[in-house]
């Protein structure tokens, strides 16, 4: 062959190939990564959702409590709560506890429409209200005042991946802004 002939030998082809061969395996490997790795993201953020959810709901009721107004049928207690479950009136009447199905349930019942059932968190092992009364927790409260603290510590079953820090939310004890 003559220098004035043009074209590429076996090897230089067989080499072009190899590299283009590693190249696009590495950037297959590199998609499938990348890809798990999202999927993975996506299934810790589709937990931790719901746990997000109830802990605002859950803030947001506290924050609209009516400590003023009787918590019927709690009788003239503002707050009635077990380490289990917990009643107040924002404006009615709202009762949130752990069922027979392992769930964090709210149950609301307002006068002019039926009482509701909502489905917080599933799943759970057990869940824990406190109450602060000032100098330490309580496991319950039934007062003519409020707790400062609202305490609520979540556990799951061993083995699941979701983890939960407690969720404290200060009570406020003025009656909320009409």
């Amino acid at each position: 062959m003559t220098r004035d002939q043009r074209g590429f030998t076996l090897l230089e082809l067989t080499v072009a190939l190899v590299v283009t061969g590693l190249l696009v395996g590495g950037l297959v490997q590199g998609t499938r990564f990348g890809l798990a790795a999202t999927e993975r993201v996506a299934r810790r953020s589709d937990a931790h959702a719901e746990l997000e959810a109830a802990d605002r709901l859950l803030r947001h009721l506290v924050a609209a409590m009516d400590p003023a107004g009787p918590a019927s049928p709690l009788g003239a207690s503002p707050l009635v709560g077990t380490s289990g479950t917990i009643a107040f009136r924002s404006p009615h009447p709202i009762a949130i506890g752990f069922d027979a199905q392992r769930r964090l349930v709210l149950r609301e019942s307002p006068a002019t429409t039926r009482a509701s059932e909502t489905i917080l968190i599933e799943g759970l092992d057990r869940i824990a209200f406190d109450y602060w009364n000032g100098v330490a927790w309580r496991p319950t409260w039934r007062a003519d005042t409020l707790p400062t603290l609202l305490r609520l510590r979540l556990a799951f079953p061993q083995g699941d991946p979701r983890h939960w820090p407690d969720i404290v939310i200060a009570i406020r004890r003025d009656p909320p802004a009409r």
